[in-house]
């Protein structure tokens, strides 16, 4: 299993070719993505859960979700 925990500011700077390389290059069956905690790394709507300032237009989240299903 492969896990990604972003820090804060990571979807901003994480390289989303690199963590799907890895977990092709390592075997990992499954990953365990983290989709935020205290700041959502997806597009939300949800009231006072607001999105990491760094993602600007992105959802780095469903990118490795996306990435992962192919």
């Amino acid at each position: 299993m492969g896990p990604v925990d972003p820090g804060r500011n990571d979807p901003g700077q994480y390289d989303l070719h690199f963590w799907l390389d890895y977990f092709q290059r390592t075997h990992c069956d499954a990953a365990c993505l983290s989709a935020g905690g205290c700041v959502a790394y997806y597009p939300t709507k949800i009231p006072m859960h607001y999105r990491s300032q760094w993602m600007k237009d992105t959802d780095p989240f469903g990118d490795l979700v996306a990435g992962c299903r192919r």
